[in-house]
């Protein structure tokens, strides 16, 4: 059994035989590199060919640039003057949408603009029940729909007006028949921010029914 004395003695002759030389050697040449990498490192992101840094959004202006996502793609903003093609289901629980109605029927009469007074959806917050006017909070293309009906077998003509300008016009004329037919709009808006939107009635008078009968919609296309 080796004792403990020829241990002590065995380690300090391993000691005794280190080259200090070589040791120092190799500290120094660890040290110039980490002092090299300190030196040359990256402080501030450098976009390279076709790509675009703007604050905390990075986009892509082509040029046979690819973002690959095997699984999920998380960001705030994706910015790309080129095409996305996607696969699978693009879902956007924050796109501006309104859904409004009437909790009790109106009249509405020449000179009036459309009161809902029911939000059902109102996710951007840009309809308000007070003004009865979609105010845009995020610029884009827009789709409106609204559903009203005549009053009885009289002429009518509505608006829809932006920035208190008529955008489109439905028009009847007096029939013999048909009572309270129920009237649609349809249309597409490009809207710049703080845009308003508004529905009224400009000659005679409609009516906005109850329980989800008349409707006003807006919804950002992008």
């Amino acid at each position: 059994m080796t004792s403990l004395l020829q241990k002590i003695n065995t380690l300090d002759t391993k000691v005794d035989g280190l080259d200090s030389s070589n040791l120092q050697t190799q500290i120094t040449t660890n040290t110039n590199d980490i002092s090299t990498l300190q030196t040359s490192k990256q402080n501030t992101l450098i976009p390279g060919d076709n790509i675009t840094i703007t604050g905390d959004t990075i986009s892509s202006s082509g040029g046979g640039s690819t973002i690959d996502s095997t699984n999920d793609l998380s960001c705030n903003t994706l910015d790309t003057i080129g095409d996305i093609t996607c696969g699978g289901v693009i879902t956007a629980s924050s796109q501006v949408f309104f859904e409004a109605s009437r909790f009790q029927g109106l009249l509405i009469n020449s000179g009036s603009n459309f009161s809902f007074n029911n939000i059902v959806y109102n996710v951007g917050g840009g309809y308000n029940t007070n003004s009865n006017n979609f105010t845009c909070p995020v610029a884009g293309k827009y789709l409106f729909s609204v559903g009203f009906f005549a009053n009885g077998n009289s002429h009518f003509v509505v608006d829809i007006l932006i920035n208190g300008s008529r955008y489109d016009r439905h028009e009847r004329q007096s029939t013999g028949s048909g009572g309270n037919t129920k009237k649609f709009m349809v249309v597409i808006a490009d809207l710049s921010v703080n845009d308003v939107v508004t529905m009224k009635c400009i000659v005679a008078s409609v009516v906005l029914f109850s329980n989800g009968a008349s409707k006003f919609y807006g919804y950002l296309l992008g």
